[in-house]
């Protein structure tokens, strides 16, 4: 999580600043489509292959409320966790041998369990989908081998028994199965990319209101996800940035709700007011 003080604020213009370029999007779409077969041909197990992120929010709201790709905000790039060991260079030779792309470029980050790759897709001439992988990178220092079995990701540790508190969870779309963290669980991970950035991001507020929306239609109390969050805060600094995530969450959704204007350019599904009430009051009790 960043040292920096979060910069959390009321984008009065949200929605109109949500959309990612329609093609662009379905690009990605069609690209997140195919890597779980990439995954089954460089030999992982359906499950060590995880969606986080934005991608991730999608399939949520999609299993359970029907949303349409098109109507989604959209994303340009794609994250996945792939467990087990050597698994981003085993995903890398995948995406090298198939014929779904014609050039593949790595770069590796600072943080020791990722690697983002541009990928060159030969339907689409010019076009570069970015992807960024978090798993053994295979640099086993300090890590034996076959010990490779959890992954750091902005101070949570993920596990493909636990992402951090609960199993990964299947959603079966059409033929393709993807695997991606438990909602209560995505909603923390979303969570820490909110408050732990430097500036404000929409899309970080527009995942996790659509989270909240699917946590309340599968009975999730507003009160049990205000407990899933605060319990991994910690120290006066955290506590506070965590207070302006809340504000944020609130403040956006009050916009987003106020007129049925906006309500209707809202490129995701909203939480009832009695929902987000219910977890303003378990902010204001604690």
């Amino acid at each position: 999580m960043a040292n920096k003080e979060t910069i959390v604020l009321v984008d009065r213009k949200i929605c109109d600043n949500l959309m990612q370029d329609r093609d662009k999007w379905n690009q990605v779409y069609s690209i997140a489509l195919e890597i779980p077969n990439i995954a089954r041909d460089v030999g992982l197990l359906e499950n060590e292959l995880v969606f986080i992120g934005g991608l991730a929010c999608y399939f949520h709201l999609r299993s359970a409320f029907g949303m349409r790709e098109q109507k989604w905000r959209g994303t340009v790039d794609i994250d996945v966790v792939a467990f087990g060991s050597g698994s981003v260079q085993r995903m890398i030779e995948g995406f090298k041998k198939s014929a779904w792309y014609s050039k593949v470029k790595t770069r590796k980050s600072h943080l020791d369990d990722k690697v983002s790759c541009s990928l060159s897709v030969n339907n689409w001439p010019g076009s570069q989908i970015e992807i960024d992988l978090y798993g053994d990178r295979g640099e086993h220092t300090g890590r034996e081998k076959e010990k490779f079995s959890s992954i750091n990701l902005n101070g949570l540790n993920l596990s493909m028994d636990k992402i951090v508190n609960y199993p990964p969870q299947k959603i079966t779309q059409g033929e393709t199965s993807f695997y991606c963290p438990d909602i209560r669980d995505l909603i923390l991970l979303k969570w820490v990319v909110l408050t732990g950035a430097s500036s404000f991001r929409p899309k970080d507020v527009c995942d996790l209101i659509g989270c909240l929306a699917v946590a309340e239609k599968i009975g999730i109390k507003a009160s049990d996800i205000y407990t899933l969050i605060t319990s991994h805060v910690y120290g006066s600094s955290y506590r506070k940035r965590t207070l302006t995530g809340f504000s944020s969450i609130f403040d956006n959704y009050s916009n987003i709700s106020g007129t049925r204007e906006e309500k209707n350019k809202w490129p995701g599904v909203l939480p009832s007011k009695r929902y987000i009430n219910n977890l303003r009051n378990s902010v204001l009790l604690n």
